[in-house]
């Protein structure tokens, strides 16, 4: 039954189509996720990653890309997760922005 679940979660999740610049999105359910994108998508924000969990150093790093490229993406948007606290240090640090809602 896990199994089964991970593959219809990995399912969903590769069948959204992410954009090369844009920011990052993190929900606590796939549900809020994608309620999520669609409102970007309706505002015409685009999205470069997405995940599901809390906010972690690695979930900066790759928002971080967007420094590069175009840095008023350099953000992470996420909905009712936690943020661990050194993600948080790393992104002050590196000026990523995150904003966070329940």
């Amino acid at each position: 039954m896990k199994a089964e679940v991970a593959q219809e979660l990995k399912s969903a999740l590769s069948s959204i189509r992410l954009q090369e610049r844009g920011v990052f999105v993190q929900a606590s359910t796939l549900g809020s996720l994608e309620a999520l994108l669609e409102f970007l998508r309706t505002s015409s924000i685009p999205y470069s990653g997405i995940r599901i969990g809390p906010v972690v150093k690695r979930d900066v790093m790759k928002a971080s890309v967007m420094l590069e490229h175009d840095s008023q993406y350099a953000v992470i948007l996420a909905f009712d997760v936690k943020i661990e606290r050194d993600a948080q240090d790393m992104a002050d640090h590196m000026g990523v922005k995150i904003f966070h809602a329940n």
